[in-house]
């Protein structure tokens, strides 16, 4: 069974315009997935400055949009509108509802995405890891979750056994919630395991 087949019964979600890119289209839903949540604390982090909040809900409309969650998309981008506008006041119970919509959308999404997920992993080469690392170092000097994650899913395929697996999980739980002081401390200790 496909990703995109089950995740048509996902009632936030028009998947049908990734019919056609297949896995390009499970990778990008995948790591929209895991990054939605860290996005959601930036936007309440962002509640009383309006031009950040107004371009941080510019920015996860373009992500819902992209992966087919359009009444999603739509409210991120009322969200944005009223930030834009000034209208505070119509902004706070959108922003309650689209909050409590979003996540339950993850939570539900991140449940179908793990249950199409394979329980056996291959193994991997130790070597793999060794090359993504200054890569993924690169990504936390500049401070880009998503292109961590993006890295991270091209190792994640494969286990390297039970230590390195836990922490190349943490690794990635630190970037979803973009603590780049805890992902640098971890890229340390897999190059120390190399």
């Amino acid at each position: 069974m496909h990703l995109l087949d089950v995740l048509r019964s996902e009632p936030e979600l028009s998947p049908d315009g990734g019919a056609g890119l297949g896995e390009a289209y499970e990778r990008v839903i995948k790591l929209s997935v895991r990054l939605l949540p860290g996005n959601i604390a930036l936007l309440n982090g962002f509640l009383d400055d309006p031009a950040r909040y107004a371009v941080e809900a510019h920015g996860i409309k373009g992500v819902l949009n992209s992966i087919g969650a359009y009444k999603l998309g739509e409210i991120a981008r009322r969200l944005e509108e009223c930030s834009r506008c000034g209208d505070l006041s119509a902004r706070g119970p959108l922003h309650d509802e689209f909050c409590v919509r979003l996540l339950a959308f993850t939570d539900r999404a991140a449940v179908i995405i793990n249950s199409i997920e394979p329980a056996d992993k291959p193994e991997g080469d130790p070597a793999c890891i060794a090359r993504v690392l200054p890569m993924l170092r690169a990504a936390a000097e500049r401070f880009d979750s998503a292109l961590a994650l993006e890295i991270l899913s091209s190792v994640d395929r494969c286990t390297y056994g039970q230590p390195t697996d836990r922490t190349l999980e943490k690794l990635a739980r630190a970037f979803e919630r973009f603590d780049f002081d805890r992902a640098a401390a971890l890229l340390e200790t897999l190059k120390g395991d190399r």
